[in-house]
């Protein structure tokens, strides 16, 4: 009853955009959803129930780590994705 919750992430939930206009240099790491439309040049890893969408604009230099993927974008890399890959 006055136990300490626990929140769930949803896989479905976007929780971070990187937009059309961003470029990163360096390695992400990220929980839950994750939009990239931008540029990423470095690692990008996600937790157990992370989801990770590369639209076709975006482009992504480095190892990808994620349970679930959605690729529509270039990436130049090693992708693991433990549960789900969609190219």
């Amino acid at each position: 009853m006055f136990g300490k919750k626990t929140a769930k992430i949803n896989p479905g939930n976007i929780d971070c955009l990187v937009s059309l206009k961003t470029r990163i240099e360096g390695n992400v790491q990220f929980e839950g959803g994750l939009r990239v439309d931008g540029q990423i040049f470095g690692n990008l890893s996600g937790d157990a129930a992370s989801m990770l969408i590369i639209s076709d604009q975006a482009r992504l230099e480095g190892e990808v780590r994620t349970a679930h993927a959605i690729i529509n974008g270039t990436i130049k890399g090693t992708v693991f994705a433990s549960e789900r890959l969609e190219l």
